[in-house]
């Protein structure tokens, strides 16, 4: 009879990077696709209840159960709660350290938990390396500091792209980590087919959707030029935002976004809707006639997996990462993420075309995020209990 396996998943619902917090419910979600004993035992390392029980509720997995608590907030970390954490372990005062688990993940400071545990890391992307100026120079060294230890010290490390694995051989050349290639897949909840949401948000005109946290990254200027544009061409076109509306490293980044819209007298054509629910997110997706990701940088975009599940057009600012993500997806267009008039002319395609949704399959990926995982996990350490590089 083959041993399931017990793996620690860490977990924090973070409306600040909401990306990191769907990453793990996906990863939940797919791997409940596997059947039999290759279904691992998951343990829920989280500071907070509320957040393991509304995450047990929303995958209804069959083996999750609550880790315990960590420490650590951020994903670089803060040197605070790592001080008190590696206090804390020393003392060994934590009953559930005691649990032999096979595998943490994904693991980002290795005081985290007991020695004995075998981690495997996870960097979803280098976009510090790349764009330095949207980050303080403390959080520069701290991530590049984080970084250069794992490099040394970690035996396992999973990207989310060859284009974030590429990254990391560029930067890092030599670096002796064993590494894996994992692109997630989403898994989405129930949407209600009894609710209007187009009405609920009085969106009474064909609309373009833009579904990213309020980060100067994300590259949300180009959609307003590219709307500027438009309208002096006289076409009519709407384009909606969703996601958190502060970004920490850049204050006034949205204020600015504001005052622009103001300045290009733009404003009946965009809606600025906040971080809004998860459900009426997908359904306005769903609905729209493109989803708009002009991200300058991306390890693997959350929307992008959005928009191909409800398969919906996409326009993709044309990064390597975005041709890598839609390879072989059929209503994909690429735009120049540094001009305004590339991504108006892709727009204009769609607002003078027929909209009609593709029949991309979209259950094969993430039945293959899953399986893909548990991939990683038997080459890390076979059935027969030998790990790879000891």
């Amino acid at each position: 009879m083959v041993r399931r396996r017990k793996i620690g998943l860490i977990y924090e619902y973070n409306e600040n990077w909401i990306g990191g917090t769907y990453y793990i419910q996906n990863l939940i979600s797919a791997l409940k696709q596997n059947d039999g004993p290759v279904i691992p035992e998951l343990y829920i390392y989280t500071d907070n209840d509320e957040h393991f029980q509304q995450l047990k509720a929303a995958t209804q997995y069959p083996f999750l159960y609550r880790g315990g608590l960590h420490f650590i907030k951020k994903f670089v970390g803060n040197r605070a709660a790592k001080k008190l954490s590696s206090l804390l372990l020393n003392k060994k005062p934590l009953s559930y350290f005691k649990k032999k688990l096979d595998f943490v993940f994904p693991a980002a400071h290795e005081s985290w938990f007991h020695p004995g545990q075998p981690f495997i890391y996870w960097i979803p992307d280098f976009q510090e390396h790349y764009l330095p100026e949207f980050f303080s120079q403390e959080d520069l060294a701290e991530r590049k500091s984080y970084q250069l230890a794992l490099t040394k010290k970690a035996k396992y490390i999973i990207f989310s792209s060859r284009a974030v694995q590429d990254d990391f051989n560029t930067i890092y050349p030599g670096a002796k980590v064993s590494q894996f290639v994992l692109p997630f897949a989403v898994t989405h909840p129930q949407l209600e087919n009894n609710v209007n949401y187009r009405e609920k948000y009085a969106l009474d005109i064909p609309y373009f959707i833009c579904c990213n946290q309020f980060w100067k990254h994300k590259n949300h200027f180009k959609i307003l030029d590219a709307v500027k544009i438009l309208k002096e061409q006289g076409k009519e076109v709407h384009v909606v935002f969703t996601g958190k509306e502060q970004d920490y490293r850049n204050p006034l980044y949205f204020g600015e976004i504001k005052d622009t819209v103001q300045s290009f007298q733009i404003g009946s054509n965009v809606s600025f809707l906040g971080f809004i629910n998860r459900e009426d997110q997908l359904s306005l997706i769903s609905s729209s006639l493109a989803v708009i990701q002009p991200s300058l940088f991306e390890g693997w975009s959350t929307v992008v997996e959005d928009a191909k599940s409800l398969k919906v057009n996409i326009l993709a600012s044309d990064l390597k990462v975005h041709r890598e993500q839609l390879q072989g997806y059929p209503t994909a267009l690429f735009f120049d993420p540094l001009s305004g008039a590339s991504l108006a002319e892709q727009m204009n395609k769609l607002l003078d075309g027929p909209i009609t949704k593709n029949l991309y399959d979209y259950n094969s990926s993430i039945a293959y995020f899953g399986k893909n995982f548990m991939t990683v996990i038997n080459e890390i350490q076979p059935v027969n209990g030998l790990s790879k590089n000891p």
